[in-house]
């Protein structure tokens, strides 16, 4: 199994179908917008505070009693099926169970994470000052959360491309991390 590829498609496959979620979202809220940031409580989970919601739709007191934010998630009804792969990246075994974009899980063996190079890649890949923005792009090619807990880390892919996760991966590797075991909150009831 070409590992390389098989990342790549199941973020194609989860773009399409966010792609067509967005659609529909946009033909019923002409007010709504597609991958907004959002700045939460501080005692939150979320790495530096920061989400991307998939969208944002506008609300109506009166229609709205239950849903004052506005926010509709995405939670894609398909998913890429395989068999658990397994092989090495750089000095690091490596087993993928499960990949779905939106939620994946990757465990790891290391003592604690690289602040730095988790603030560095959390930049590249969240972009939180909008400074790869692209008024012409179909989405803005950015992670919508990180959560960091001993011994793993929760990753919402969003519209990121390929090369976010494999910059993980190297950055776990340089870390010094020797096992990592990549499934998805689903499978672990987190999500």
């Amino acid at each position: 199994m070409d590992v390389v590829d098989l990342v790549a498609r199941v973020r194609d496959h989860f773009i399409e179908q966010f792609g067509s979620f967005v659609e529909q979202q946009q033909a019923r809220f002409k007010l709504g917008s597609a991958e907004v940031k959002l700045e939460l409580d501080e005692d939150s989970a979320v790495f530096g505070g920061l989400y991307c919601v998939d969208f944002i739709r506008p609300v109506d007191d009166e229609e709205d009693e239950d849903d004052e934010d506005g926010v509709v998630e995405f939670d894609p009804a398909f998913f890429l099926q395989f068999e658990p792969a397994s092989g090495a990246f750089g000095g690091m075994e490596v087993l993928i169970e499960q990949l779905h974009w939106h939620d994946i899980v990757i465990h790891h063996d290391l003592k604690s994470l690289p602040e730095d190079a988790i603030d560095d890649w959390f930049e590249a890949w969240f972009d939180p000052e909008d400074e790869r923005f692209d008024p012409e792009a179909r989405f803005a090619g950015v992670i919508h959360s990180l959560v960091i807990a001993d011994g793993k880390i929760s990753i919402d892919f969003g519209t990121a491309h390929a090369a976010a996760f494999w910059d993980m991966l190297e950055l776990l590797e340089g870390a010094g991390a020797t096992q990592v075991r990549i499934g998805s909150g689903d499978e672990e009831g987190e999500g």
